[in-house]
């Protein structure tokens, strides 16, 4: 079986015979997080057989008859042993076995043993889970974690949640983008953004509605884009609601937008980095697929393209 860590990505192969049948708990050996790596069912464990057991004084007389030196260590049980280490890169081991206080369960009841975890096993983005997090530390953990650990993010991010709460985040980035660049052009400090192209002339309405009206579309379909030649390519193992996920955090290192200059450049390309990663990890594809299906929507504007070139030359008047 292969865990993977949801807070650093660490990942270790462990062979099935090595984790107890009940376990549920593991410790990632590099940031020492603790989680649930699956759920196993709890079932009644049946009640003894009744055997033919040989009165007290016959095992007091095998007792006996037992060489000296051999009582405590056939009367303890065996403990279970740990993953074999390969120069110390390994899982520490599983932090319990089943699930805590399981004792004191009933049989069919489960516990929430990790907070934030989803009956999956998978962790849920801060974002989506105000109550807990609140709004502004919500939206910057979230940015966080897309942008500086995107593999573990998406690796761990729960798929059948809902599309409003990712849209709602991609349309605040988008708006911080825009106002970010009204404030360097009012403030002269980006002076090459000023100019027919101008941004400030954008009036409230526009900003605060028509704005995100035509973001919204153009995201609905670059997703059904992907996500048709995602399934084209075989890469597809997942739903839309997987795709659409990828694209909207995707957008998180656009706040860099707040630097200057260089910030919506830089924010631009780590931001198609960052989606990549979300296509690949939250479908479990290949790296050659992702690329392929993320190419293929290029392909028609660049035959129209050729197309409009093409007409252009045969339509140009030679001049003498």
């Amino acid at each position: 079986m292969e865990i993977t860590c949801p807070k650093c990505g660490f990942a270790r192969n462990i062979p099935d015979e090595k984790i107890p049948e009940r376990a549920e708990i593991a410790t990632c050996p590099k940031c020492k997080h603790k989680f649930q790596f699956r759920t196993v069912t709890q079932s009644v464990p049946p009640p003894p057989l009744l055997s033919d057991t040989p009165p007290a004084e016959h095992h007091s007389q095998a007792e006996s008859d037992r060489p000296q030196g051999d009582d405590d260590t056939s009367a303890k049980p065996m403990r279970s042993e740990k993953p074999s280490s390969d120069g110390g890169d390994f899982w520490d081991s599983l932090a319990s076995m089943g699930t805590p206080n399981q004792d004191t369960q009933h049989p069919g009841e489960t516990e929430d043993t990790t907070e934030g975890v989803t009956k999956e096993g998978e962790i849920e983005v801060p974002w989506e889970r105000l109550d807990i997090y609140g709004f502004f530390p919500g939206i910057w953990e979230t940015i966080k974690r897309a942008m500086l650990r995107p593999t573990a993010f998406f690796q761990a991010m729960p798929v059948g949640s809902g599309q409003i709460k990712p849209l709602i985040f991609y349309l605040l980035i988008a708006q911080f983008q825009i106002v970010v660049q009204m404030l360097w052009e009012m403030t002269g400090v980006a002076p090459g953004m000023s100019g027919e192209g101008s941004v400030t002339g954008i009036s409230t309405v526009m900003l605060l509605i028509g704005y995100p009206l035509i973001l919204t579309l153009l995201l609905y379909v670059m997703a059904v884009l992907v996500h048709a030649c995602l399934g084209l390519v075989g890469g597809a193992t997942r739903e839309f609601e997987g795709t659409f996920r990828a694209l909207t955090y995707g957008s998180a290192p656009m706040v860099l937008t707040l630097i200057p200059l260089i910030g919506p450049l830089v924010g631009a390309i780590w931001s198609l980095v960052v989606t990549f990663l979300g296509y690949k990890y939250i479908h479990r594809t290949t790296t050659g697929k992702v690329i392929l299906a993320m190419l293929l929507p290029l392909i028609p504007f660049v035959f129209v393209l050729a197309l409009v070139m093409s007409m252009a030359q045969r339509s140009a008047v030679p001049t003498f």
